[in-house]
């Protein structure tokens, strides 16, 4: 465990506000666009993934306000079961839209994140003599 340790002899008072977790922002915010109506969530830390990921749920029909660090998400329009290409591959976090698009539409179309289709590859590959592997599941992010 990490520990910071002040000398000086002089009390520290004040407060510090924390910012959200990006991780976990990241899971909440899809997961705000199962919920029928407008939800509204605070303390969303602004940062590449939470834009790249607003950027998707609005692709798909998502509407997403964002001031400050309150986020307002509107996902009652959400029309497509396709995700964007260009925008999924840049985190690995937007695979969390597959189980939204599937909650929401039944259908999925969600393109493997860069880094995970690399991995994807390499589990295929060592794991192929496997029942359960890829060509015998029939593996995939496509309907």
């Amino acid at each position: 465990m990490e520990k910071l340790v002040i000398l000086g002899g002089k009390a520290l008072r004040g407060t510090v506000r924390i910012s959200g977790g990006k991780n976990s922002s990241l899971a909440i915010i899809t997961a705000a666009c199962l919920a029928p109506g407008v939800s509204v969530l605070e303390n969303v830390p602004m940062c590449r993934d939470v834009v790249t990921l607003t950027a998707i749920l609005e692709a798909l029909g998502a509407r997403i306000e964002m001031q400050g660090g309150r986020m307002t998400i509107d996902a009652r329009l959400l029309t497509t079961h396709v995700a964007p290409y260009e925008l999924c591959r840049q985190m690995r976090a937007s695979f969390y839209t597959a189980g939204l698009l599937l909650g929401r539409l039944q259908r999925a179309q969600v393109p493997l994140p860069a880094a995970a289709s690399s991995a994807l590859g390499r589990w295929t590959s060592t794991c192929a003599d496997s029942p359960h592997s890829a060509r015998s599941s029939k593996l995939s992010t496509a309907t």
